[in-house]
């Protein structure tokens, strides 16, 4: 491709989302730029420019009736080929207008589960299956949610599983050796994040293994709470809360395995950076984390409410042989690079655009 593309986003993402989204993009030859109009400015990334919403955008109705008026008038203005969509409530809504007023072809980007609940619902699924059809192209965080749209009658030509994709030379293992923390878990201190089912996991586990340290890595509503939870499970000893932490590779390399409990994922950066990090994960088979998290092959996957198994899986591992913990490792990091890198999204990417 010579021609030089601008493409335009509007969608809701944190900055490590948005990094993992559109550093591969920003790396393709073809991309000139790549404009994001949102409501703050996010980090710095080659040829990503944000275009910041008027403050009154901050009022749900005010985003709703200006924000598609701004992304078309600046798809004409800039001379966008393409309009992306990120979080699909409202944004896929959004996106649609601005294709109707400018005529630009547009792609609705799956994050997360919630749409797929949504979906459900029969008014709701009859305005938003319009507005799938009517996009270039669907794209979804994995095989699961590319089942669910199958289901809902999408064809398999309308979706791409195309997700956040990590960095696998950043996130490198470290020597494993010497590391104080057994499990760390990274991430929001949600209620979706079900951190009391891990500390009470880890509460089980600390019974047989008294000197091993979870490490629990970021900020949340609930942060005072877990820790409160803790000292009733008489495991304040045994589990450190850092906080937020910019720089989260870091704390992976402190660690051994990386741990999740979530009710609901799409696919979530914090267990591909692990794995790509060298860390063995056991997770809840929420979404679409069975694509990356093998039983025994490269991790361990439990039913999201079998907390028997997590227990099981966790004390397995701190005993387990070094032969089994070095072929896992490897593995762990192998399916993110074959399958998982930004490598891979820039040949997905390319291929997208070469047949449009």
């Amino acid at each position: 491709m010579s021609k030089k593309i601008n493409i335009i986003i509007t969608g809701k993402m944190t900055d490590g989302t948005i990094r993992a989204k559109l550093e591969p993009l920003s790396r393709i030859e073809s991309i000139e730029n790549i404009y994001f109009i949102r409501k703050t400015v996010g980090p710095q990334i080659l040829k990503v420019k944000y275009l910041k919403l008027p403050s009154i955008c901050e009022l749900s109705f005010f985003n709703l009736l200006l924000t598609p008026l701004f992304l078309a008038y600046y798809t004409i203005k800039l001379k966008a080929s393409y309009i992306l969509s990120y979080h699909i409530i409202p944004y896929a809504f959004i996106a649609a207008i601005g294709s109707l007023l400018t005529g630009k072809p547009y792609f609705v980007c799956q994050t997360g589960l919630l749409i797929q609940k949504m979906s459900e619902r029969k008014v709701f699924w009859f305005l938003l299956k319009r507005i799938i059809l009517k996009a270039n192209m669907l794209c979804v965080p994995g095989t699961a949610s590319l089942e669910f749209w199958k289901s809902k009658g999408i064809e398999d030509s309308k979706i791409k599983i195309l997700h956040s994709t990590i960095d696998t030379d950043i996130f490198y293992p470290a020597q494993f050796n010497e590391r104080a923390y057994y499990f760390i878990y990274t991430g929001r201190i949600a209620g979706e994040k079900r951190i009391d089912f891990l500390l009470k996991a880890f509460a089980s586990v600390c019974s047989q293994h008294r000197e091993v340290k979870l490490l629990v890595v970021g900020d949340g509503p609930l942060l005072d709470k877990m820790k409160e939870q803790t000292d009733l499970l008489n495991i304040s000893e045994n589990v450190v809360f850092t906080g937020y932490q910019q720089n989260i590779l870091t704390w992976l390399n402190k660690s051994k395995f990386i741990v999740l409990t979530s009710y609901s994922e799409g696919l979530p950066c914090s267990i591909m950076e692990g794995m790509s990090a060298g860390l063995i994960p056991i997770t809840t088979a929420v979404g679409n984390l069975p694509d990356i998290v093998i039983n025994g092959e490269t991790g361990f996957c439990v039913e999201k409410d079998d907390i028997k198994s997590f227990v099981n899986y966790m004390n397995h591992l701190i005993t387990a042989n070094p032969d089994e913990i070095e072929n896992i490792r490897q593995n762990a990091r192998r399916i993110i690079v074959e399958q998982h890198s930004h490598y891979i999204s820039i040949k997905k990417w390319k291929e997208i655009l070469e047949v449009i």
